[in-house]
């Protein structure tokens, strides 16, 4: 008879694993989850495990043959950024939501880097050009 293993989220925002007892299960949890992140509530019958540990130990259990019935609620999908923001971004080193003014102070110290008057070449400018010009035009105010 497989066993199978249901993962809710507690009321003390931790994840709580309920299942019967088996030894198999105890040793994954335990080989896969550091014992910073998770606690045996011995009254509740039911393992705590810190959030973040959760694909962690739905992957752990998974892989011995224990079928993990998951009742967390649904989280929302991270944004995803256009692959062009994100190469800006990625060569003046900010993040996609980082303000006009701290892209365009990123800007001023690679053009410091890589201009060719101060020994960078012209196709580093023109990379960086590129990229302020693609950050601008992703976040360019809507007028109301």
């Amino acid at each position: 008879m497989p066993v199978a293993a249901v993962l809710v989220m507690g009321a003390d925002e931790r994840l709580a694993l309920k299942s019967p007892y088996n030894p198999d299960l105890v040793t994954a949890l335990k080989d896969a989850i550091p014992y910073h992140y998770r606690e045996f509530d011995r009254p509740a019958k039911t393992w705590r495990i810190d959030p973040e540990w959760g694909e962690v130990l739905i992957a752990a259990l998974e892989a011995i043959g224990i079928a993990v019935v998951d009742k967390r609620p649904a989280t929302a999908p991270t944004p995803t950024v256009a692959q062009a923001l994100a190469e800006a971004c990625r060569r003046l080193t900010i993040l996609p939501e980082a303000p006009v003014e701290v892209a365009e102070a990123a800007y001023k110290a690679w053009a410091k880097l890589c201009h060719p008057d101060v020994g960078g070449s012209t196709e580093q400018m023109q990379e960086i050009n590129d990229a302020i010009a693609t950050f601008k035009s992703f976040n360019e105010e809507i007028p109301f």
